[in-house]
């Protein structure tokens, strides 16, 4: 994005970046905007980059708890995104799974889950076994997309450190394990 900018911007024109990454849920979003669990800003660790998120949490101060606006590195703040969703489909994988182990057993799902979710380390929230939500797609989606990521990022380091251009296709990064081109 930054390299985008830079490339487009006219002279003398100065911006920041920074990752504000949604974390609404389903059903509750409008609650979740108007009373978040956290706020996530993540900018560059710069001067111009944490005056930009100290501006931006003086936006959310003027109705978010202050200690409920985390400020983080810019990666960080886009890997809190992802890690935060790839754990929500650990568990609801998790839950699934034991759904067929009580069946197995005769066991009760529900009267597992209300148990396992009295644990402080676990707590009830979703552990509601249930068929393939939309939701459960997204955080797959997610994972898919946090591996994509890490991957782009690490070979970017590698390929793009003495060069401020784009890839070709014929010189994209390509994936480890197979060496495909991760851009098509």
């Amino acid at each position: 994005m930054r390299t985008i900018l830079e490339a487009n911007s006219k002279p003398g024109c100065r911006f920041d970046i920074l990752s504000n990454p949604e974390f609404l849920a389903e059903g509750t979003a409008i609650s979740d905007l108007f009373a978040p669990d956290r706020v996530l800003i993540g900018s560059l660790q710069t001067e111009a980059g944490k005056d930009a998120c100290a501006a931006l949490t003086e936006v959310y101060a003027n109705w978010v708890p202050r200690d409920r606006i985390l400020t983080v590195g810019l990666w960080s703040s886009e890997l809190t995104k992802l890690a935060a969703n790839a754990m929500l489909a650990q568990r609801i994988s998790s839950i699934n799974a034991l759904s067929a182990i009580c069946e197995a057993t005769g066991a009760n799902v529900d009267e597992v889950a209300y148990a396992v979710g009295k644990d402080t380390r676990v707590g009830p929230k979703f552990l509601k076994a249930s068929v393939v939500s939309t939701r459960q797609m997204y955080l797959a989606a997610n994972i898919t997309n946090t591996i994509f990521r890490a991957l782009v990022v690490r070979a970017s380091r590698r390929t793009f450190s003495t060069s401020s251009t784009f890839p070709s296709r014929s010189t994209s990064p390509r994936l480890p394990s197979t060496g495909r081109p991760l851009l098509r």
